[in-house]
């Protein structure tokens, strides 16, 4: 029984002696379990721990050993900024590197470009690039999961626009996702100047951060 509901009624015999008999029993159950799931086990006949036909029950609540391990209610938050002056090629989908941790709970799975979802849930997706100064084309910022862009949501201005201290910025602003387990997250920059152009180096003005909501 796992949380009340009954799991296996199966008669197994984990009979360990004879009456006098005292010892432990190790039962093999192929079940995956949670931190914090509460177990009932139920001798309903046989030979229990106290030694007496009438069954005992014993009740286990699962810990884990790993630090990292999760509870569904648990506040997941990924938060990284950039310094590093990124270039990024004419016309070539890059996609973007991060390098100052602001917050990664439970130490979350990260390459430098994608952040690996540690637990199935919704998400809040929030980002921010500046692209160096460049009065001819496009920037664009995208998000990707999976390698798959998300529909409706690149973020495309026209160069000059949307400035900010002659340098052009691009926002993706609150993106509501119901992400899986073990998902790749990640951003891609692209510029169409007709030359290379570089992520302003400053870590207050590039950040990527994913929240579980």
């Amino acid at each position: 029984n796992v949380n009340g509901v009954n799991l296996d009624t199966s008669d197994t015999d984990y009979r360990i002696g004879a009456p006098t008999s005292t010892g432990q029993v190790l039962i093999n159950y192929n079940k995956y379990f949670k931190a914090n799931d509460v177990i009932s086990i139920k001798s309903s006949h046989g030979w229990s721990a106290g030694g007496n036909n009438s069954g005992e029950n014993l009740t286990i609540i699962c810990k884990s050993s790993n630090s990292n391990s999760i509870s569904v209610n648990e506040t997941v938050a990924f938060s990284y900024s950039d310094t590093s002056g990124q270039p990024i090629p004419n016309t070539e989908a890059q996609p973007l590197t991060w390098n100052i941790k602001r917050v990664n709970t439970h130490g979350g799975s990260f390459n430098g470009t994608s952040y690996f979802i540690p637990l199935s849930g919704i998400y809040m997706i929030s980002a921010q690039v500046r692209f160096s100064n460049n009065t001819s084309g496009f920037r664009e910022l995208q998000l990707r999961v999976n390698g798959e862009a998300i529909v409706d949501h690149p973020t495309e201005i026209a160069a000059g626009s949307n400035t900010y201290s002659g340098y052009t910025v691009c926002r993706i602003s609150g993106i509501t996702l119901d992400l899986k387990k073990g998902d790749q997250v990640y951003l891609i920059a692209y510029q169409n100047s007709g030359t290379t152009i570089t992520i302003f180096n400053a870590a207050q003005n590039n950040f990527f951060s994913i929240t579980k909501i």
